[in-house]
């Protein structure tokens, strides 16, 4: 059976290109929300922007490792796509917003009464604000990425795009008007204002998603209505997902004590850990979305029995990620001084010595992300076929044996400046996952999950 994701040839660099394209304006969207959030507050506080950018990992592994189940809808969607049985495409869907519901439960108390259990001490006053509404609405970046992962599924990627690009403008247009307040109507917010933003933004993304995938047209062909709960299905999307559930949330989790410890025992590198870290998160758009677009045209081609396919697929998004990574490089290389003083803006009273440090820690982004490409095209052919198992493992040793602990240790006992670990510590650690998908994929083992 051949499948039809798209009018291109399968695995072709059109086919690579038409998917991907409106996946990375999709989630560029969603990384400029954070970009803009640390640039407005760090116009408006150093000290502001420290605080955000130090607990948003916290706030991640828990926003992640829920997301992360609810997006493995997207594998089961592909496969029931692939197949054209498409009755059944929205039910994992509705599944995983079942799921993101259920996730209440753990994000209510952590946000009225875990913020001095999980917030350094250091920046709890300015943290805790932006935290509370962060945390309180999780479940709806959930619902957005189950949501998402029927367009995604499905090959039509256009509309996520859409939904986010108009939730960028609105969380930006909230964003100044919040952070700074309105002189003689509304007093300044700084955090408070940026967590209320995102917050608003998000809900206004899953309401575009959710009107766009119950319209008649989806719903008569997908049956995209059939909300009821499916026992099965839910269990299905569980069992590949969990994995991946604890995969984030250990993956993330290794960053928040490497953010923590910094922030406690290190805090004169928090500034340029949480620079590299912003900018770092920022061009992850195009890595995560070329791993969603191998995802998707593998699990179609598993689906259809057409793994033949995905050679071709391979070659095609490597030369899509080598386009994109000269791109990252002018960036950084040609233009850091710039970036510097857009992000800091009237608070960019650093020595030569800092800049020096920040320009170094832009540059190695490069080479940060030319194995981070890599990983997100073999983690997607990997996840497409359900190996989620085999994920988990390699990212709890490459995380925490590789890089957490021998961070912390680098930190302790032999001082260093955070270039340092930004050129030599995250390019290994990225390098070391990039060759054990690899090398799982050369052994015809990772399809674990077959509808």
């Amino acid at each position: 059976m051949q499948y039809n994701l798209t009018k291109y040839k399968p695995g072709s660099f059109r086919e690579i290109l038409y998917i991907s394209l409106p996946l990375m304006m999709s989630l560029l969207s969603n990384t400029i929300m954070i970009l803009t959030d640390r640039i407005i507050l760090a116009h408006y506080s150093i000290d502001a922007v420290n605080a955000v950018a130090t607990v948003i990992n916290t706030i991640s592994v828990f926003n992640c490792a829920f997301v992360a189940t609810a997006a493995i809808a997207e594998v089961l969607v592909g496969q029931f796509n692939g197949k054209r049985e498409y009755k059944k495409v929205s039910s994992p869907v509705w599944q995983m917003l079942w799921w993101s519901l259920f996730s209440y439960i753990l994000y209510i108390p952590c946000a009225f009464w875990g913020g001095h259990l999980l917030i350094p001490d250091a920046v709890y006053d300015s943290a805790y604000p932006f935290y509370f509404w962060i945390m309180l609405s999780g479940p709806v970046f959930a619902a957005v990425a189950a949501i998402s992962s029927f367009y995604i599924g499905i090959g039509k990627t256009y509309i996520v795009t859409i939904a986010a690009v108009v939730a960028n403008l609105i969380n930006i247009a909230l964003d100044c008007v919040l952070i700074f307040g309105i002189d003689g109507y509304l007093d300044p917010m700084s955090s408070k204002g940026a967590g209320i933003a995102t917050t608003i933004a998000q809900i206004v993304f899953l309401a575009i998603l959710a009107g766009a995938f119950l319209t008649k047209e989806n719903r008569k062909t997908y049956h995209t209505f059939n909300y009821k709960f499916d026992k099965k299905i839910f269990i299905a999307c569980l069992k590949i997902g969990l994995p991946s559930t604890l995969n984030s949330f250990l993956l993330i989790g290794g960053w928040a004590v490497i953010a923590n410890y910094i922030a406690a025992y290190h805090e004169n590198l928090l500034t340029a850990y949480n620079f590299g870290l912003t900018f770092y998160l920022f061009f992850l758009f195009y890595t995560d979305a070329l791993g969603k677009t191998t995802t998707t045209i593998v699990s179609n081609a598993i689906g259809a029995n057409t793994l033949s396919v995905i050679p071709r697929m391979i070659k095609s998004a490597t030369m899509l990620h080598l386009i994109i990574l000269l791109i990252v490089f002018v960036c950084t290389w040609c233009f850091s001084a710039e970036i510097i003083i857009l992000f800091y803006g009237a608070h960019n009273n650093f020595s030569t010595e800092d800049i020096h440090e920040l320009t170094l820690i832009l540059r190695s982004l490069s080479l940060l992300f030319f194995f981070e490409g890599y990983m997100g095209i073999y983690s997607g052919i990997l996840l497409g076929g359900g190996d989620t198992r085999f994920i988990l493992i390699t990212n709890i040793i490459a995380t925490w044996i590789v890089t957490v602990i021998p961070c912390i240790i680098w930190l302790k006992y032999f001082p260093c400046k955070v270039s340092d670990l930004n050129i030599y510590l995250f390019p290994f650690y990225c390098l070391l996952v990039f060759l054990m998908y690899f090398m799982r994929y050369k052994t015809s083992n990772w399809i674990r999950f077959k509808i």
